[in-house]
């Protein structure tokens, strides 16, 4: 039983003595502080060519939007060839 409890306490608690002298010497210093960040192109430049002019959400809902207003159009003309009249409703 004594065995492993010494093995637990070894395991988990320093060494004393000499090995944890020689730990304690062979350890690296830590940075005392980071590297400053070096972006790879100055902080004027603005590259947006790359960049749209609409934003992606803006252009979906435009494409819902028309989507719509077709499907309500086709309604009213297949409806209009039976004879019954149909108001397509408004597009917010």
């Amino acid at each position: 039983m004594w065995h492993l409890i010494a093995a637990l306490v070894a395991q988990f608690l320093p060494a004393r003595g000499r090995d944890r002298a020689e730990a304690l010497q062979s350890a690296q210093p830590l940075p005392t502080s980071l590297p400053a960040y070096r972006s790879p192109r100055p902080a004027e430049v603005i590259d947006a060519d790359d960049l749209p002019l609409v934003p992606h959400y803006l252009v979906a809902f435009e494409l819902r939007r028309e989507q719509q207003a077709q499907r309500e159009r086709r309604t009213a003309a297949v409806l209009a060839t039976t004879g019954i009249d149909y108001t397509p409703e408004a597009v917010a």
